[in-house]
């Protein structure tokens, strides 16, 4: 139907950083038990009151009770929807949510755990704006860093080789 794909919004982007990290967390029984996860990328500005779709990959294990929700951390707080694991498993959580006014002002995601039992391995996640969820792609900023670490290890490499000359013998010239 046209009016379905006029809705569509496509993103792309990952707004959060370092997700190619996977993140294991153990509940401990307790009410509202915070773990954060990711920091979001500065260029969260442009996510003030927008679709914005989260999605990850999540491991459960030795899961006896309890549930959890993804929200934001450090000033704005949005959650998505709760998750009640139904057994021990590996899942894919995927929800779009409207930002509110302020999101920029969060600083990043975390896990809240609610009386729950057992352990949780998040990885591959995702906060894309839109409606529409794509592949995991790490944030632009984690290949920028990446690149600037590479050039880094190659700098150190060469003030540390140190050139030694033979002569035809194998005699070590100075």
């Amino acid at each position: 139907n046209y009016d379905d794909l006029k809705e569509l919004i496509f993103g792309g982007r990952n707004y959060l950083l370092d997700t190619k990290n996977a993140k294991t967390i153990t509940g401990t029984k307790s009410a509202n038990q915070c773990t954060n996860l990711y920091v979001l990328s500065d260029a969260k500005s442009s996510c003030n009151s927008e679709k914005m779709s989260l999605s990850f990959t999540y491991k459960v294990s030795s899961y006896t009770g309890g549930d959890f929700i993804i929200q934001t951390y450090g000033g704005s707080s949005k959650g998505w929807s709760r998750i009640t694991p139904s057994s021990d498993g590996t899942f894919t959580y995927k929800h779009t949510i409207t930002t509110p006014t302020n999101f920029d002002a969060a600083t990043g995601v975390q896990i809240r755990m609610d009386a729950f039992v057992g352990t949780i391995e998040i990885s591959n996640m995702m906060l894309e704006k839109g409606n529409t969820f794509s592949d995991w792609t790490p944030a632009p900023e984690d290949n920028a860093n990446l690149i600037e670490d590479l050039g880094d290890y190659v700098l150190n490499i060469t003030k540390e080789t140190v050139i030694v000359s033979t002569d035809l013998s194998g005699n070590i010239l100075s």
